[in-house]
């Protein structure tokens, strides 16, 4: 059976506040994930951690970026930001 856009509102318009709630979150991370405003939300993240970055090594907070590398999340390819240790 195919629900068309019209049952799908109506029965939205049906939920009560916490289903609507949950429906709404399940939107936005599933919307966000799979759309490239996810990947630039990514990339301003790692562009300016409100933490900083610090080296695992020796703890200096002189970190660079330092090229980008590619691995596969959910079978898709998806590019990283590398970052180096002006210290180490």
């Amino acid at each position: 059976m195919t629900l068309r856009a019209t049952d799908i509102l109506k029965a939205i318009q049906k939920l009560n506040p916490a289903e609507k709630h949950r429906l709404r979150e399940y939107l936005i991370d599933a919307l966000t994930a799979s759309s490239s405003t996810g990947t630039v939300l990514q990339e301003i993240s790692e562009r300016k951690n409100k933490n900083g970055y610090h080296c695992p090594d020796c703890e200096s907070e002189h970190i660079v970026r330092f090229g980008k590398y590619s691995t596969i999340v959910d079978g898709e390819e998806v590019k990283k930001q590398r970052y180096r240790c002006k210290a180490c």
